[in-house]
């Protein structure tokens, strides 16, 4: 994961620089897809803040929650946890793939 952010941050400010990209714009679409939502707001206060001693304002937190309850024991899925953690996963197995590629250029 390390190398994935690594990676993302150098495109990031090449983007940066190139003025195609705003730090502004790049907030308010992270935060669109990596928003909290009340269930996991109160999962979050009854599991960790109320031993702690905390309320949800003193805290920021980023954490999926990949279902939430529909009310009669069912669970639906969160496609707004899902699609981040996804795409992650694909810019850490892309950069992954890069090192391989470029370390078996570089053997041979």
């Amino acid at each position: 994961m390390s190398m994935a952010i690594f990676a993302i941050h150098f495109v990031y400010r090449y983007l940066f620089f190139q003025k195609s990209i705003s730090p502004e714009k790049t907030f308010r679409k992270t935060s669109n897809f990596l928003r909290s939502n009340p269930f996991a707001d109160s999962i979050l206060r009854e599991e960790y803040l109320k031993q702690r001693h905390l309320d949800l304002s003193e805290i920021n937190y980023v954490g999926p929650l990949f279902h939430y309850p529909t009310g009669n024991e069912t669970y639906r899925l969160n496609w707004d946890a899902v699609v981040p953690i996804a795409f992650m996963t694909i810019l850490i197995g892309l950069s992954v793939s890069t090192v391989f590629y470029c370390g078996y250029c570089i053997y041979n």
